[in-house]
């Protein structure tokens, strides 16, 4: 089995929604059979969020103001390394660090 956590997006109580996103998950799959875990944030092309927000205004992720870095909005740096690291530390929990990919 090849889980994937991607895309992580900032949401309020994000610890909270997503340890228990992890914790529901990881427990209900037997160890032995996950391959590996893939975690990542929220990204998106510049034209393509310039597109969805022309056609979904009013949406509150799309109006989140993500940071713009070649051509590609994701969050700041410092938030996804945050996003990322209680990502890792929650997987980590259930699954050894060889099959965790971040």
């Amino acid at each position: 089995v090849r889980i994937c956590f991607d895309p992580v997006i900032k949401i309020e109580n994000f610890e909270d929604e997503y340890g228990k996103l992890v914790d529901l998950s990881l427990t209900e799959i037997n160890p032995e059979k996950i391959l590996d875990v893939s975690i990542g944030t929220f990204r998106i092309s510049k034209e393509y969020l310039k597109r969805m927000r022309k056609n979904r205004d009013g949406s509150a992720l799309l109006s989140y103001p993500f940071s713009c870095e070649d051509g590609v909005y994701s969050y700041e740096k410092e938030e996804i390394k945050k996003m990322l690291e209680f990502m890792e530390k929650k997987v980590l929990q259930y699954v050894e660090k060889e099959k965790v990919f971040i």
